[in-house]
């Protein structure tokens, strides 16, 4: 059995410094070499990470045989495409997100897949951080109680203040629903199960945005896209979600994440970081409610079940991981798949007025396997 899986990175620009600096501190992963449709991109992370190959067409890189898995990290709209050459080309394949930009063309990938014998993975893999596996296993151990209901809320007011590359970001296709928001619906997916239907309204508050950041300040950029997302959720279990998502919002007190129990509540990390510590409100007998709707309450800091230095690349170690033991990957593309069928239908929900279902469904991915030995106490005064 091999001690390390191949990697081939296709696309290397500004994401990819992210993934290389992650697979430093993942011995699990020989990073074999990278392809970019403009060589000289490809050729400076080489520089940066060496020794690493620069293969000069993607069908060089496919036609290695020291690669196992593809990490695909080109932008969106070559998202499908990249990801069926390599799964023609028999290789394992890692995906940004989105999986593909219709639920029809991802279905295809995840059939292909299927079919070849071959794992299909897509992000995010901010689920295997240490912040939303010590959520999850809070939940699951019933610390709240039954779930009844959840909120998920990504307030902003844009990118373009700060990106190279803003425009993107507002065209069709995007937006804070589409780009942040499977984060947030990736999160709750893993915390919750699959989401059976949904409803929404949106709008889009500033047709033109302008570009503040050094890279492209001054340029206009016209806004194809929602922008202020509200939506309502119900799972398959019965749970109540809301999910709000903009680029409009200047400031906020929202939580990321709160997830709401028979016995307390959960407020969770940053689904769009590794990292962070879940807060717990479990109610106490003696305290009265008007004290909680005054937010006047005290919460429990739960340190991390797994404390772990996970960044981004953690879903491409546990893709190798799963070629070497034969379990399931986590960041699964079927997830993914429902991930966007969730997303879309919101869209369509806010577009048409209505109700919509969503036609595909999930299993939850497995937790780590790792835990809090027993439940820490919590004084009176957070219970």
């Amino acid at each position: 059995m091999p001690e390390t899986i191949g990697v081939g990175v296709v696309g290397c620009g500004h994401v990819s410094e992210q993934y290389f600096e992650g697979f430093q501190r993942m011995p699990l992963l020989d990073v074999i070499g990278c392809f970019d449709i403009d060589e000289s991109m490809a050729l400076r992370q080489s520089e940066q990470y060496a020794p690493l190959r620069v293969f000069r067409t993607i069908e060089d890189l496919l036609s290695c045989d020291e690669i196992q898995i593809v990490l695909n990290i080109t932008p969106p709209k070559a998202h499908a495409t990249v990801t069926r050459m390599a799964l023609e080309g028999g290789k394992h394949v890692y995906s940004e997100k989105p999986l593909a930009p219709t639920l029809e063309e991802a279905q295809d990938l995840v059939d292909l897949a299927t079919q070849r014998g071959l794992r299909l993975a897509c992000a995010p893999d901010t689920i295997l951080g240490s912040g939303l596996q010590t959520t999850r296993k809070l939940l699951d151990d019933g610390w709240i109680g039954e779930p009844v209901g959840v909120g998920a809320y990504f307030l902003s007011h844009g990118i373009e203040h700060f990106h190279p590359s803003p425009a993107s970001f507002y065209a069709v296709g995007a937006g804070p629903l589409l780009d942040v928001g499977p984060y947030y619906l990736s999160a709750m997916v893993n915390l919750l199960g699959p989401v059976a239907r949904v409803s929404a309204l949106s709008r889009t508050t500033f047709p033109m945005r302008t570009a503040k950041s050094k890279f492209s300040t001054g340029s206009v950029i016209a806004v194809e896209t929602p922008t202020y997302i509200s939506a309502s959720l119900e799972f398959e279990s019965g749970i109540i979600g809301t999910l709000v998502a903009t680029f409009d919002v200047w400031a906020t007190r929202l939580p990321f994440i709160e997830l709401y129990g028979t016995e307390g509540t959960i407020s969770s990390p940053d689904p769009d970081s590794w990292t962070g510590e879940p807060e717990i409100r479990r109610y106490g007998a003696e305290e009265g409610a008007m004290l909680d709707l005054q937010r006047d309450v005290r919460w429990a800091k739960i340190p991390p079940s797994h404390p772990t230095d996970a960044t981004r690349g953690i879903g491409v170690e546990d893709l190798a991981a799963s070629l070497l033991t034969g379990q399931p990957h986590r960041a699964s593309a079927v997830v993914a798949l429902h991930v966007l069928d969730i997303a879309l239908s919101i869209g369509r929900a806010a577009r048409e007025g209505r109700t919509v279902d969503v036609s595909s469904t999930c299993d939850r991915p497995a937790p780590l396997t790792t835990g809090i030995p027993s439940r820490p106490a919590i004084d009176s005064g957070t219970r």
